[in-house]
């Protein structure tokens, strides 16, 4: 009897074994973007969900649903994609080194390889802390990042700020500091050229290639880390949705029920400490120039109410008809002017257009034109030489080296 006890027992044990054996592995939910924004006209609306934003207009889809080819989003090194990676960029190991990229230099006169600590590349132990401002060593814009590349003039994109310029973007930051604005976050301003997904966004999800605009990569990751809504989220200041940016809106559209304005909720959805603004698109079809420089003047006071400080854009060309055509300069100029009296950056989008095919417009002759892959994708992240040839991109460009100038600011 005791024999056949003990067996008995050895036998249980081995179903429990076995069943431990057959349990399920755990099931990992797929990651969900946040809701998604139409590209057509609107009168404001304050539903627009906090997320990644999509073009009605314009495919701008993740790189495994344009085609059997990958999207040249990420490939890195081609106008053509080979579906390969540039292997220049550290795009995150399964090992985690806690270097650099050697070509990289993050914040050293003499490059040590070791990434700067206040920004998180990867290593197990994040800071939290970015480096906040960046000073690369002059008040005036020696065009240099802190990368220690040098990039190629931006004079032409982002004219030099001079000194009351920069006296007083200081001012209103330090005052939004106080206020609580935060500085790795900037706020998205404008119409469906703003809050197009090709706007942007292929920066934020890091579907992009530098090309010689390496010493922007620091800007980049310091713009990413944060997320844009101060609620939380996945979203970044490059691809969040902005409540504020929509089809077919004018400037008056933003200033709409103040002081429950479209304007004044996405600042404070977002305590940014840099808004990028650009209208006029449609403006010019709606009324006069000094009506829109009336609105525009009161788009400026909110923001720098609030703390943050207004980088202003010109606007690209109108193709579609000769009327709309010919005020797009009137326009342009008042946008020049309002930057200049009240000395704020600005960001001459147009006139970075002006080389470009059709002067980086696409066909329908409003909206700028984005580079496509041979695959049919579209990649307005590519910032190389061939990618820079179309209007979305360029604006990709601008905004960046604004970004880059504005940080840089002692």
């Amino acid at each position: 009897m005791k024999r056949d006890s003990r067996s008995a027992r050895v036998v249980l044990l081995g179903l429990l074994l076995a069943r431990c054996d057959l349990g399920s592995q755990p099931i990992v939910p797929p990651e969900e973007l946040d809701g998604a924004v139409s590209d057509q006209p609107a009168v404001p609306d304050t539903a627009t969900p906090d997320g990644a934003i999509t073009d009605s207009a314009i495919v701008d889809a993740s790189p495994d649903n344009d085609s059997a080819i990958t999207d040249a989003s990420l490939d890195r090194g081609s106008s053509v994609d080979t579906g390969v990676a540039d292997a220049s960029i550290d795009r995150g190991s399964t090992v985690d080194t806690g270097v650099a990229d050697a070509s990289i230099d993050r914040g050293s006169s003499t490059d040590t390889g070791v990434a700067d600590a206040s920004i998180d590349r990867g290593s197990s132990t994040d800071t939290g802390v970015a480096d906040v401002p960046v000073d690369r060593g002059s008040s005036t814009d020696t065009g240099v990042a802190d990368t220690g590349v040098a990039l190629p003039d931006t004079s032409v994109m982002v004219p030099p700020f001079d000194a009351a310029t920069i006296a007083h973007i200081r001012e209103v930051r330090t005052r939004g500091a106080a206020m609580g604005m935060r500085l790795t976050v900037f706020a998205k301003i404008g119409d469906s050229i703003t809050e197009s997904a090709s706007f942007l966004s292929d920066i934020g999800f890091g579907w992009y290639s530098l090309g010689r605009w390496s010493g922007l990569e620091a800007t980049i990751r310091y713009f990413s880390t944060t997320p844009a809504a101060v609620a939380g989220g996945e979203a970044n200041s490059f691809n969040r949705a902005s409540t504020c940016a929509m089809g077919g809106w004018i400037a008056q559209y933003a200033l709409a029920n103040d002081p429950d304005s479209a304007l004044r909720r996405e600042l404070s959805l977002t305590r940014p400490a840099w808004a990028l603004v650009m209208y006029g698109t449609n403006d010019v079809d709606y009324y006069d120039v000094a009506t829109f420089r009336t609105n525009m003047n009161r788009i400026v006071d909110i923001i720098e109410a609030n703390g943050t400080v207004a980088a202003l854009s010109t606007i690209p060309d109108r193709l579609d008809r000769p009327t709309s055509a010919a005020l797009v300069p009137t326009f342009n100029n008042a946008i020049r002017d309002i930057a200049a009296t009240r000395h704020l950056p600005l960001m001459d989008y147009w006139s970075s257009m002006a080389p470009l095919p059709n002067r980086g417009i696409d066909t329908d002759g409003i909206h700028p034109s984005p580079y496509r892959t041979a695959g049919g994708g579209i990649a307005c992240g590519e910032l190389t030489d061939a990618g820079l040839r179309y209007g979305y991109n360029m604006r990709n460009l601008v905004a960046i080296a604004m970004l880059d100038r504005l940080r840089a600011i002692p």
